[in-house]
């Protein structure tokens, strides 16, 4: 902060940086970057977790469907898959909170509406191979794999297109790269969150 800063100058003339606690930083860096809660690939992870356990609490195991509010078809919540909020974070969870592969699933509605429509689409997909399989493979851990795979294929290729087109960060703010620094990119990413809801 600086004292010729035209909008904080004026709020606390003692505060000497803001605490963003919407990020956590790794430590013992000397320029600080955010931490990554789901892996960096694109691989699906926000839909189905980045580790085994969060994926087993996602699933339903019968006919390797995703888990969902079954009068809505909906995300399931925290209620729903028996998991106790954490009333220690800076925002509590509630029962009513969303359960998606990335915890981030509340933050926003259009936020929600992607996890929605990803596990939508996985059980689709899953739906269709228990019809079209043969009987001797219609299993769930079969078909669940499959059909992971193929959602995380659908994410490649999206991002493949997105990417092919120039729609990426410098075409919304030209003075971003791929290379920028993390803290622009979460910026970024809290700023089209906003718009997005707001618009």
């Amino acid at each position: 902060r600086s004292p010729r800063d035209r909008f904080y100058s004026w709020v606390n003339l003692t505060a000497t940086c803001m605490n963003l606690v919407r990020s956590t930083p790794v430590c013992k860096r000397s320029m600080r970057q955010q931490y990554n809660a789901i892996t960096t690939f694109v691989d699906a992870s926000n839909v189905y977790g980045s580790d085994r356990d969060h994926a087993a609490v996602l699933r339903t195991y019968r006919g390797g469907l995703l888990a969902s509010n079954t009068a809505s078809a909906q995300l399931p919540t925290m209620e729903a898959l028996n998991i106790r909020p954490n009333a220690r974070r800076l925002r509590p969870q509630t029962q009513a909170d969303f359960v998606a592969g990335d915890e981030r699933v509340n933050e926003h509605p259009f936020l929600t509406s992607m996890h929605v429509l990803f596990m939508r689409e996985h059980n689709r997909i899953a739906e269709e191979l228990g019809r079209h399989l043969p009987e001797a493979l219609r299993q769930d851990e079969l078909i669940y794999q499959e059909t992971r795979r193929l959602v995380g294929a659908e994410m490649q290729n999206l991002e493949q297109v997105y990417q092919k087109r120039g729609l990426h960060r410098t075409v919304l703010f030209p003075l971003f790269t791929f290379g920028a620094a993390g803290a622009f990119a979460l910026s970024l990413s809290r700023l089209l969150g906003v718009v997005t809801t707001v618009a």
